[in-house]
């Protein structure tokens, strides 16, 4: 590495804030500022923004600079709306290549307009580096721009990625993927990239942010529950493959045998998932647990939170590409209930950190809440473990440290 820090041009595609997002925030607040230079391209304005530049990281908002992509979609919907193409989406093949025609139709002329945009910020800001935040489906114009500029491209892989045959060729210019997980990588692998190509790297969480606090009691207070509460929450946004529902049926299951238990459900609905939010409000009276569970909403302070829990549920009801909930809870000392599905079983040692029950199993998941609330030395000892893991594995800085690794093995 030269003395001069190389120019890494971070393009995040996230359409809200979510695990990319912050995990992209702790990576920043880790990086070496003596080697590296952050530089943002989000996609849209969101939360994360104004933390991200109290990093001292420059942002630059994609839409900005792309404002002619966004008319694209008026005459090429007109063009699908043709007589040929509006007949195909009756048939299977006929469906593949409705779909087909509207890519390239309606999106390409936008990615490559995109692609453009973001090779001239390389260019105007002498970029070293490019490295995409998503997956290579949502991260094509970053990929071909780093390409189109000549320079390395890193793609960091944080959810399960569909190949179709521009992602195949985009692949063959990315220098090298990181996963955030083993599941990810075979799902990778599996559609033929090479091995060689990638390296798993665990997302981190900064461990001292999820001191359990002293006033545990004044949190619970706070949150409408009493220190004899037992208390179980799940955290993530309210949506179907995350499995709320399942949790709401487990605590049913629970809180028939434990009078005091008691139900969190932290997060809220994107718009395309407000009608799931209202689902699961009915199936709460229809449980008749409206008493015993409270919807608290998006909430910044998640170490709060957790430190309120007896116990953190995480019902997927699909495979999480990693689990960064679960990691924060562990890291928090709290004992975690996941479905065995996904990444999870890399993070959680059933019966020591945590226990794993089948993914859509509510009544398994409600015999896991009950084992653990009727044994609190169990608990407490699997809490401990738990951050012992964290600690071992999942730390922000353990993180950082791989991910510079590949920048200079590009840089180099």
């Amino acid at each position: 590495m030269t003395q001069n820090p190389k120019r890494i041009l971070y393009v995040d595609t996230a359409r809200s804030v979510g695990g990319s997002v912050v995990s992209l925030y702790h990576l920043l607040r880790r990086l070496d500022r003596t080697r590296f230079t952050p530089l943002v391209l989000s996609s849209r304005d969101h939360a994360y923004i104004p933390k991200l530049r109290a990093l001292g990281a420059e942002v630059i908002i994609l839409a900005d600079e792309t404002p002619a992509a966004q008319t694209n979609v008026h005459w090429s919907d007109g063009i699908r709306r043709a007589p040929l193409l509006s007949e195909m989406p009756g048939s299977g093949a006929g469906k593949w290549l409705y779909h087909l025609a509207g890519f390239w139709i309606k999106r390409l002329p936008a990615l490559v307009q995109e692609a453009l945009a973001v090779r001239r910020i390389i260019r105007a800001h002498q970029i070293d580096l490019v490295h995409c935040n998503v997956r290579v489906g949502t991260d094509r114009a970053g990929i071909l721009g780093s390409w189109l500029a000549g320079v390395p491209c890193v793609c960091h892989v944080r959810d399960y990625d569909r190949f179709y045959l521009l992602d195949h060729l985009l692949a063959r210019g990315v220098s090298r993927f990181i996963y955030i997980s083993q599941a990810i990588a075979r799902q990778h692998w599996a559609q033929g990239i090479p091995n060689r190509k990638g390296r798993v790297i665990y997302n981190g969480v900064e461990l001292s942010q999820f001191q359990k606090p002293q006033d545990r009691a004044t949190i619970r207070q706070r949150l409408g529950l009493s220190v004899t509460d037992q208390v179980v929450g799940v955290v993530g946004r309210l949506e179907a493959w995350k499995g709320q529902h399942y949790f709401l049926q487990a605590l049913a299951e629970a809180v028939a045998q434990l009078p005091n238990c008691r139900g969190l459900i932290v997060g809220d609905a994107e718009p395309y998932s407000l009608e799931y939010r209202e689902y699961l409000l009915s199936l709460t009276q229809e449980l008749k647990l409206g008493d015993r569970v409270q919807f608290t909403g998006f909430q910044n302070n998640i170490s709060e939170i957790l430190a309120a829990l007896d116990i953190l549920v995480s019902s997927s009801a699909v495979g999480e590409p990693f689990g960064r909930t679960i990691v924060e809870g562990m890291a928090a000392g709290v004992p975690v209930i996941a479905t065995a599905a996904g990444a999870v079983p890399e993070i959680v040692e059933d019966g020591v950190t945590g226990l794993l029950v089948p993914p859509r199993d509510a009544k398994s998941l409600g015999q896991a809440i009950v084992s653990l609330l009727a044994n609190g030395h169990d608990t407490e000892q699997m809490g401990r473990l738990a951050r012992a893991r964290v600690a071992e594995r999942f730390t922000s800085e353990r993180t950082a440290a791989a991910v510079q690794t590949v920048y200079e093995e590009l840089l180099c």
